[in-house]
């Protein structure tokens, strides 16, 4: 349940973290994005319960870094935990992921938060390829990438990208990129510049 929060300086340091306030239950393999002036969590997984999530919450992001209290939003249709998110203009993106039909699923669902917060109901755009959980995902250039990941415990090498509509927030057509050097999940997608960078994960059971 908790929430750290930590100061960084011009130059790069990272300063002494700090809790702020808790999510209302605990939970992992969850999916966190930030837009604007707000926070948002989305499903994940509750370990201790052995039950998969599909409640939404945000806080706004207050002076000094701490977090507001947590307000419930539009959950998703059904549970999702492990998927990769990304914040994208006016949208929020949740990429496959675990739910109560499969271990692994190609669908994607999208909504348009208001300037409260609130959100409405949670659409679902052009599926990726194949089923994908633990996916690395990230946006460049207004395109969605999508690198590796897993399906029913086989990691992927897989790399995709589709264009993003900024008004309707669909996405695709999907292509195939060249694949990552070694297949992995658990992954994290930055990007930079001209750059995407595909940080640590799993491979061959070992995390790197």
């Amino acid at each position: 349940r908790t929430v750290q929060t930590f100061s960084v300086s011009s130059g790069g340091d990272v300063g002494v973290s700090q809790e702020t306030t808790a999510l209302p239950s605990g939970r992992d393999f969850l999916t966190a994005l930030q837009q604007g002036g707000n926070l948002f969590v989305i499903g994940g997984y509750a370990s201790n319960d052995g039950v998969g999530l599909s409640d939404v919450f945000s806080a706004s992001v207050e002076a000094g870094g701490a977090v507001s209290d947590w307000t419930p939003r539009t959950s998703l249709p059904s549970y999702r935990y492990g998927a990769a998110g990304v914040s994208w203009r006016d949208w929020l993106y949740v990429v496959g992921g675990a739910t109560a039909e499969a271990n692994a699923v190609a669908s994607i669902l999208f909504t348009r938060p208001a300037a409260d917060a609130t959100l409405g109901q949670w659409s679902v755009t052009l599926p990726l390829p194949a089923e994908v959980y633990g996916a690395a995902a990230v946006v460049h250039d207004d395109r969605l990438f999508v690198a590796g990941g897993e399906d029913g415990g086989v990691l992927l090498a897989s790399v995709w990208s589709a264009p993003m509509d900024p008004v309707t927030g669909e996405v695709g057509p999907w292509v195939p990129l060249t694949a990552l050097p070694s297949a992995r999940a658990g992954s994290t997608a930055v990007t930079r510049g001209r750059y995407l960078y595909v940080v640590g994960g799993a491979v061959d059971n070992r995390f790197e």
